[in-house]
């Protein structure tokens, strides 16, 4: 279900409904619409985080990245494609903890705890 939440986020991001630099929907709020658990809602936040499509500043709320920064379609899509996708799909693709375009790691990635 957390794939199905972060791919949903990632659509509305990529799709201009959450433009950049403004907030995504809390964790509560996607408790509250999909049904799920915090830890669920959490899976997914930090999967979107962690692939380039949300960015953190400490004490706010999480906010959509700038085009620049979201990850490659088909990398993203693969990942996010079916059973055992996630963050090691994400990895093996190359993905995670570089910055899409210029292929520097990005010090500011990490995996979700």
């Amino acid at each position: 279900m957390y794939l199905r939440i972060a791919c949903e986020i990632a659509d509305q991001i990529r799709g201009g409904r959450i433009a950049p630099d403004r907030p995504i929907p809390t964790r509560q709020a996607l408790v509250a619409r999909y049904g799920v658990s915090v830890e669920t809602a959490r899976r997914a936040v930090g999967m979107l985080c962690w692939a380039g499509w949300v960015y953190t500043v400490a004490g706010r709320p999480r906010f959509a990245a700038r085009p620049e920064r979201w990850p490659a379609l088909e990398v993203w899509e693969e990942a996010t494609a079916g059973r055992g996708a996630g963050p090691r799909a994400l990895m093996a693709g190359g993905l995670l903890g570089l910055r899409v375009g210029d292929g520097v790691p990005d010090p500011g990635a990490r995996p979700p705890v």
